[in-house]
């Protein structure tokens, strides 16, 4: 099994960024301006107010050369959703 990362790419303008856990994915989205809630875009993505349509968000579980493995769980989801918001001080 290979060592899983958090992969994550913030619209169409940004490069994919590796990650090792939820709280960094959040806090990286917080700084790219992404509000929540977050929503499912795809299978491997979510879409924020900031980011619709073809820009949103790729985020997955994926390999070292950040080849998509499995999506986040819906538990994921709503933390990255809860961490988003913690990191905005509310």
């Amino acid at each position: 099994m290979p060592n899983l990362k958090l992969w994550v790419r913030a619209g169409d303008g940004a490069n994919y960024n590796d990650f090792d856990g939820l709280q960094e994915v959040a806090e990286y989205l917080a700084e790219m301006g992404a509000t929540d809630p977050l929503e499912w875009a795809n299978d491997l993505g979510v879409s924020s107010p900031e980011f619709r349509g073809k820009n949103y968000i790729s985020v997955y579980w994926g390999d070292d050369d950040a080849q998509p493995i499995r999506p986040l769980t819906p538990d994921e989801h709503n933390e990255v959703n809860r961490l988003l918001l913690s990191s905005r001080g509310q």
